[in-house]
């Protein structure tokens, strides 16, 4: 009897064509190379077609390597829509291992200003878990193009280009200025106060689209303090405020953290270089993921 296709070898075929290299693949998929490689072989002895040019680690994806990518994808998401759908027709039968969503979250904002995603499972009846990591958004879309994440909330706006992408909410900007600076009694500032301050701001190779938009807010407004380079990590610009080192442009969530020596004031532009909200995912036939993005967009709605 001729071996059949299995759905293990429809998830390695998967990864291997997003990833374009059968090196990384190996690694996201937590096998060895020439394990990787005979599955691939396998899998096209059975189809008897060839799904890959291959070049040292670098695979390519031939014609029909490309419209089977398609088919294959939708079979394994039809394969999580009747698991997903089992488990919620019968909640109480002995629990095997379920799915875990892979989580990414934007380190520049607080996680408070995006919804609960375990809500959102407890919404769909569902006992899958989550696995949350945190990243820069540009990082976060690389990983979601590798399919290293399920979903992403980053901020926006950002390239998202092959992505489907939703608005979640919006984050104004706020400003942090140590303690015993002149203006730090005042309740509200306006960037035209701080032109000639010390201000930190972070490298355009973070988030190049959101850095762009803020210069021409910034240009409009004839903001023109001293830029000083932001450190990557929120404690150690909030260290370098405190300091006395220069000021801060910090989304408003991020206020909620409280810094010895900081004190944090709402400014009158927060609005207009805001960092929006989003929820970005791959596009699939899969109902478990757009029911899950549904109730996420629905608790988001909740929260503003």
């Amino acid at each position: 009897m001729k071996p059949q296709v299995t759905f293990k070898q429809l998830r390695y075929f998967v990864v291997v064509a997003n990833e374009l290299h059968f090196g990384r693949a190996s690694e996201l998929l937590h096998i060895t190379q020439p394990a990787l490689s005979r599955q691939i072989a396998a899998l096209e002895r059975q189809l008897n077609v060839v799904l890959l040019d291959r070049h040292r680690q670098i695979a390519g994806l031939t014609p029909a390597g490309r419209q089977f990518l398609q088919d294959a994808r939708s079979i394994l998401a039809s394969l999580d829509d009747a698991t997903s759908k089992l488990r919620v027709l019968v909640p109480d039968s002995n629990p095997v291992e379920g799915r875990v969503w892979r989580l990414g979250y934007t380190e520049a904002l607080d996680v408070s200003v995006f919804p609960d995603v375990r809500s959102a499972l407890v919404r769909l009846k569902s006992r899958e878990e989550v696995e949350v990591s945190f990243a820069r958004s540009a990082q976060l879309i690389q990983r979601l193009r590798r399919a290293q994440l399920d979903l992403a909330f980053i901020g926006l706006p950002a390239t998202t280009t092959g992505l489907a992408c939703v608005q979640l909410g919006t984050d104004p900007m706020a400003v942090a200025v140590p303690d015993t600076h002149r203006l730090a009694r005042r309740k509200q500032l306006s960037l035209t106060e701080l032109t000639g301050e010390s201000v930190f701001w972070f490298r355009r190779s973070r988030n190049p689209v959101f850095f762009d938009h803020a210069q021409r807010v910034f240009a409009q407004l004839q903001f023109e303090p001293r830029w000083r380079i932001e450190p990557h990590q929120h404690h150690l610009l909030l260290s370098e405020v405190a300091r006395g080192a220069g000021l801060g442009l910090v989304p408003r969530s991020m206020t909620r953290i409280e810094r010895k020596g900081v004190r944090f004031m709402a400014l009158r532009e927060g609005r207009r270089i805001a960092v929006e909200t989003g929820l970005v995912w791959r596009p699939s036939d899969s109902d478990v993921v757009d029911n899950l993005v549904r109730e996420i967009r629905s608790l988001a709605a909740e929260l503003h």
